[in-house]
């Protein structure tokens, strides 16, 4: 049984509402201009054009190409991250293999899907404030992808058709999410208590994403022109059979398929081998998940310890300061014992001096009552000669009213015959006006004729004269 196994990396680096994707295995710059395309294949399903993929022969050589592609990726220093990643990746393994004898080709993809976290707009900024614009462009990103994803499960889970066109990545992952595979999911959270919202949505999504059903099957290449390995094969029978036969390979189309042949040899490996790389991935798996737990357990225990301690340390710092305040209240309560025996004996002489007070009180009372009698007896005289004189005032200033009253009478009468006079006279005026302008017309009238009567005798004695 021959096998052949193939890599890829691709990031979605989102920055405000546009995806790119980019290749990381890409000899040189991993940044093509525009980025990558996803396109749909016969059978609805996607697939990313042009990316590269990296035959290898061994575990060291599939962490090394992780590690040159890490190299790419976008990261950035945030308050919560040293290292924040500001992208979504996929790192697929193909693996295909045929076994003796069979034209049939078997076929199965490994997905790694790395989710960067949703981004807080508001607890988590940039280290470089001059970074911070870009920061937040790329959070609104990330949270976007993140939310059509959401959007596929919630519709998977609630037995409604999904979209899967609304972002790069659920096109990428349409085989993962109710198609043609297996899934699992692994959540990162943190113990803090500050964390206690995003660690609940991560949980959240983790048991949505888990409900998705799946159907893996066997995925089979029955046209062997279809299959890149079992044409290497044939290729390697046929190169094989001209070693053997020591004829001379001079025609340039198999002089391209032998040079084909050596590229694509490296691919080949045995079963032993496939199994023997399955084993150290699966070790190396497992011996990174057993570290990541001792070290999430380790970190766990420390910060209990250091909260509880932070908790006796702060418990501790309480009860002192509630001793101190009740030494200081049981102080203020003694003084105010004392203060309160001090008043008790001055209320008690106060009380003797208002009852002395009290009986001169009632003699200056009775002698006052006595005196304001005789003076009342006094005034009360007085009063009747005021009342006596204002009724007498009150008595002249309505005569004085009435006088006042009549005159105004008189005066008005006779503004009003003046009035009457003076309109008379405005009258008089008027026609007055009015005969001295017809005079003056007819005294023009006069003088016109007289010179012209004047100027008639002038020529009636020039006629004369001649």
């Amino acid at each position: 049984c021959s096998y052949m196994v193939e890599v890829a990396f691709l990031e979605i680096y989102a920055d405000g509402g546009r995806e790119q994707l980019f290749d990381l295995l890409q000899d040189g710059s991993c940044a093509k201009p525009g980025g990558l395309k996803v396109r749909e294949a016969a059978d609805n399903t996607f697939f990313v054009e042009d990316i590269t993929k990296k035959p290898i022969g061994s575990p060291q050589e599939l962490i090394e190409f992780i590690r040159l592609a890490q190299k790419k990726q976008h990261f950035m220093e945030t308050t919560h991250n040293a290292a924040s990643s500001r992208s979504h990746c996929l790192f697929t393994i193909t693996v295909e293999s045929q076994s003796a004898g069979e034209t049939a080709v078997k076929q199965a993809k490994l997905v790694l899907v790395d989710l960067a976290g949703s981004e807080s707009l508001k607890k988590v900024h940039a280290k470089d404030a001059t970074q911070e614009d870009q920061r937040q462009k790329q959070a609104i990103g990330i949270n976007k992808v993140l939310t059509n994803l959401g959007t596929v499960v919630s519709k998977l889970n609630s037995g409604e058709p999904a979209t899967y066109r609304d972002s790069a990545l659920t096109k990428l992952l349409k085989d993962c999410l109710g198609g043609n595979s297996r899934a699992m999911m692994i959540a990162n959270v943190s113990p803090e208590d500050s964390q206690r919202d995003e660690t609940l949505k991560t949980l959240d999504f983790a048991a949505k994403m888990m409900k998705v059903e799946n159907t893996a099957k066997v995925n089979r290449v029955d046209n062997a022109d279809q299959s890149s390995l079992l044409s290497a094969i044939k290729l390697r029978e046929k190169f094989e059979s001209a070693v053997r036969n020591k004829t001379s390979v001079k025609d340039s189309e198999q002089v391209q398929q032998m040079q084909k042949l050596q590229e694509i040899q490296s691919k080949l490996l045995t079963q032993e081998h496939a199994e023997k790389v399955l084993t150290d991935l699966q070790q190396r798996h497992q011996e990174n998940l057993d570290a990541r737990m001792t070290q999430m357990q380790e970190n766990l225990s420390s910060t209990i310890r250091q909260t509880v301690e932070e908790a006796n340390q702060e418990a501790n710092q309480r009860l002192d300061a509630l001793q101190r305040d009740l030494d200081s209240r049981q102080q203020k309560a003694g003084e105010m014992m004392r203060l309160a025996s001090k008043l008790q004996a001055e209320v008690a002489a106060a009380e003797s001096r208002l009852a002395a007070l009290r009986d001169t009180s009632a003699a200056e009372l009775h002698e006052f009552t006595e005196q304001n009698a005789a003076k009342q007896g006094f005034f009360g005289e007085k009063h009747a000669h005021l009342r006596d004189a204002l009724a007498q005032l009150q008595e002249a200033a309505d005569t004085q009213s009435r006088r006042i009253e009549e005159m105004e009478a008189e005066f008005r009468s006779e503004y009003e015959e003046l009035k009457g006079q003076l309109e008379s006279s405005k009258n008089i005026l008027s026609e007055a006006q009015t005969q001295l302008k017809s005079k003056e017309i007819a005294y023009s009238r006069n003088d016109e004729s007289h010179r012209e009567l004047k100027a008639q005798d002038v020529a009636c004695k020039e006629e004369r004269r001649f």
